[in-house]
């Protein structure tokens, strides 16, 4: 293994993140970008993380981990215990091994692939859209075998109130999505978030992503963040984006 100075391991460092990528002068200067996505993405991992820390587990797995960033938090909220991230692209897989260097990423396909070790949690965020119809009931059934007895499965979904985009199989209600579940797991609370027609909502998204300029005063963006969580993420399922729900294995 290569020997660094303190000097070339600071540089190590830096390579966590590709900053490099960030400025871009072809399609016209910039300096920042910007995530549509992005707050209600982080408070749904703060949710997460909390609901996390209500169960008593040992090992916990992501299913369809994607680029890594949940098992990073997971893994820098819960040391010492048990986490990877799995995921049947090879592409995903290698991403998230570059850019969380030192965690478990493991390529595979649970329905198809020989079982993996068995887990106490998993989390399932913004995934189970991805799974083509017919093999939506397997991909229940592989989730409860990678799950010990009563292990707990955290999960997220679009709702059926936004359109089914082109990458997804489909879209849920309360309804559908239990359909799906109920008969492998026991549902323990349901959620709804992204709240719809919050004129809140989109005050906000004009603030961080505008024409005129780039907030990037700290506790300017922490009191729109707070703001965000009280006021924004949490709804009703008439008026939300995305279904999480705790399940228990039975």
């Amino acid at each position: 293994m290569t020997a660094y100075s303190e000097v070339q391991q600071e540089q190590e460092s830096q390579y966590g993140f590709p900053y490099h990528h960030i400025p871009e002068f072809r399609n016209g200067f910039s300096t920042a970008v910007f995530s549509a996505f992005g707050i209600n993405y982080v408070s749904t991992i703060e949710f997460l993380l909390s609901k996390l820390g209500e169960l008593d587990f040992q090992s916990i797995c992501d299913v369809g981990s994607g680029d890594g960033r949940l098992v990073k938090e997971m893994a820098s909220e819960f040391p010492g215990r048990r986490v990877c991230g799995i995921d049947y692209s090879q592409r995903a897989v290698d991403l998230a091994r570059g850019f969380n260097p030192g965690l478990s990423f493991i390529r595979t396909d649970i329905v198809r692939d020989a079982p993996l070790e068995k887990f106490d949690a998993i989390t399932l965020i913004e995934v189970f859209e991805h799974i083509p119809i017919e093999e939506a009931d397997g991909f229940v059934k592989a989730l409860h075998g990678l799950l010990n007895a009563r292990g707990t499965l955290l999960l997220t979904v679009p709702h059926s109130n936004k359109k089914v985009s082109a990458k997804h199989y489909q879209h849920f209600d309360s309804g559908s999505l239990r359909n799906y579940f109920e008969p492998y797991f026991q549902v323990e609370e349901e959620s709804f978030f992204e709240k719809k027609r919050c004129w809140r909502n989109y005050f906000i998204r004009r603030i961080l992503k505008n024409k005129l300029f780039i907030l990037n005063n700290k506790k300017l963006l922490d009191l729109i963040y707070r703001e965000y969580k009280k006021h924004c993420f949490l709804s009703d399922e008439q008026h939300c984006g995305r279904i999480f729900l705790k399940l228990v294995k039975i």
